[in-house]
């Protein structure tokens, strides 16, 4: 009766889950089981502690008022103390399989605030092969958007269908095209299509991410995952990742940059001469992608990030996700707009743009009862 009460979501909604539950769609899961893959629980709080995380089974009798069993030695039992001691009773006689519900929680905590918990719950029984369908999302503790972290994972199914597309078009294509349909299911950035994997990670989470993905793609193959994990993991990480991610570059844009883009337009023709109608839809896509990333910029996704004086139009990406469309082109219409021109000729503004203050001076460097001019200061002609 529970689950006719509730709407049943593809994924977990965004927003605050601060103590609260959702009935989710689990069919892609229980295929994902048949396979022996990992099952994938998406939603938007950022990254779930893998290492925290538990899995619970436990069977209920129907018949006896959902009494808890256990199975033991092939016989399903009843749990009792006795003299001090945990006793398990075999049933007399034993229930038949259409009397049984078995529950299934995985549960984990949030890596950046353990506090903040989060645990998916389903059901199956062999009397109704539907019951795994439908899965229980419960978030307990208080989770705030506004202080979460800014990295949220790619939904499973966005990846999936990049790795489909990717077979058919060219990389940047697909990208243009994801990010117009749904941007919010679609790839963080182009380095995400090209999955240079965990080597060329920007930071701990996304080099978190990748190491995942990779543990789930070659989840059926333990004697690889044995050697990744020991020897080849560690390495990457100290001696590639670790040392590119603190020599860093300051992506400030340069004559190369110049000549970089003028290599993109003549990829994009080909190196051959267009006719007019073909050469505008080719010049649009290349403006729409400088676009797409502009706006992704706002919330820490795409190629681009912007400079400490814009920080102020930085939106989390957990918060960017419940805006409606129009808020969102309100919020990068209001960035497009800003020229940093200075409004007032004795306002100074911080160089991250986030605090200005009236100068209240109203010469250089002169002192209260000061009558002498400042000596740097220019004296003017009499005549």
């Amino acid at each position: 009766m529970v689950f006719l009460s509730r709407i049943i979501f593809e994924d977990a909604p965004p927003g605050n889950k601060s103590n609260t539950w959702f009935l989710v769609n689990n069919v892609d899961n229980m295929s994902r089981k048949t396979s022996n893959r990992h099952s994938k629980y998406y939603d938007d709080c950022g990254i779930w502690e893998s290492s925290k995380g538990k899995v619970f089974h436990q069977d209920y009798l129907l018949s006896d008022n959902f009494r808890t069993i256990f199975l033991k030695n092939d016989q399903y039992c009843t749990k009792v103390r006795q003299g001090g001691k945990t006793l398990f009773v075999p049933i007399t006689p034993q229930p038949d399989s259409e009397s049984i519900v078995t529950m299934h929680r995985y549960s984990t905590v949030l890596k950046e605030n353990n506090s903040f918990k989060k645990h998916v719950t389903w059901f199956n029984s062999s009397f109704d092969n539907d019951l795994p369908s439908i899965a229980v999302y419960e978030y307990s503790g208080t989770y705030c958007l506004e202080n979460a972290k800014n990295y949220v994972r790619t939904h499973p199914k966005t990846l999936d269908k990049v790795v489909d597309e990717c077979a058919l078009k060219d990389n940047k294509e697909v990208f243009i095209q994801m990010n117009r349909d749904n941007s919010l299911h679609a790839p963080r950035d182009t380095k995400q299509i090209r999955d240079q994997g965990i080597a060329s990670a920007d930071d701990t989470l996304q080099f978190a991410r990748a190491d995942s993905e990779l543990k789930d793609l070659c989840a059926n193959h333990p004697q690889f995952l044995k050697y990744y994990e020991q020897s080849f993991k560690p390495r990457v990480e100290e001696f590639v990742n670790a040392p590119n991610r603190r020599l860093g570059t300051k992506q400030m844009w340069t004559n190369n940059n110049a000549e970089s883009m003028n290599r993109v337009m003549k990829v994009a023709v080909n190196w051959k001469p267009q006719h007019a109608p073909d050469l505008v839809d080719k010049l649009f896509d290349m403006v729409d992608f400088q676009f797409i990333n502009l706006r992704s910029a706002l919330h820490h996704s795409g190629d681009y990030m912007l400079v400490n004086s814009y920080k102020q139009y930085t939106i989390a990406d957990a918060i960017w996700k419940t805006k409606s469309d129009e808020e969102k082109r309100k919020l990068f219409n209001n960035f497009l707009q800003d020229s940093k021109k200075r409004k007032h000729e004795n306002i100074i503004t911080s160089s991250d743009g986030l605090y200005s203050v009236v100068n209240k001076a109203k010469s250089i460097a002169k002192k209260p009862m000061q009558r002498k001019r400042p000596r740097t200061e220019r004296a003017e002609k009499r005549h």
